[in-house]
């Protein structure tokens, strides 16, 4: 049928379609840009779409409220229990300044055996010593972090990634 004419009231005849359907005609309220038509009796574009169902909206509708289901504030860990209460100011203060004074001298650390591996032949055991005593200290300050929340057990893991902190300056010491 590529040769045949087009049928009236489709959009490449300039007529207007009927029902909730888009008009092609500009002088009729229309574009070809797939505009919904303005509803006759309200003249608001898409006035009709209020009575269909969200479902059967679909597009941008349905997608904005699988996103919003998606995103909606939850828990990432269900714990069992009674739901733990937020730590108060002062605590998760001392919490944040002990875990950025660990980092800066983590940071210090890692930055002298980095001049000592480029400076100097160090002995073999350097590198993965130091290597793993940073991945431990990060993830011991990190864990301190996640179990904010926790009671005593942040304070032990800071203390233990101070511990390694320690170790980490007597090996890069050593070489």
């Amino acid at each position: 049928m590529a040769g045949s004419a087009p049928m009236a009231g489709s959009p490449m005849t300039g007529g207007a379609t009927t029902g909730n359907a888009t008009t092609a005609n500009p002088t009729a309220g229309g574009s070809m840009t797939g505009v919904p038509a303005a509803d006759t009796t309200t003249g608001v574009p898409g006035a009709d779409e209020q009575s269909v169902p969200a479902a059967d909206r679909g597009g941008i509708t349905a997608l904005a409220a699988a996103l919003r289901s998606m995103t909606a504030a939850r828990p990432i860990v269900q714990v069992a229990g009674k739901p733990s209460r937020p730590p108060s100011g002062r605590p998760l203060i001392v919490l944040c300044v002990w875990a950025a004074l660990l980092g800066l001298i983590g940071l210090g650390i890692g930055i002298r055996g980095l001049v000592v591996i480029l400076a100097n032949h160090p002995p073999s055991w350097f590198k993965p010593s130091l290597i793993l005593c940073g991945l431990v200290g990060i993830l011991l300050t990190a864990a301190g972090f996640v179990t904010a929340r926790r009671g005593f057990l942040p304070w032990t893991c800071l203390g233990a990634a101070t511990a390694v902190l320690i170790a980490s300056i007597v090996v890069s010491t050593s070489a």
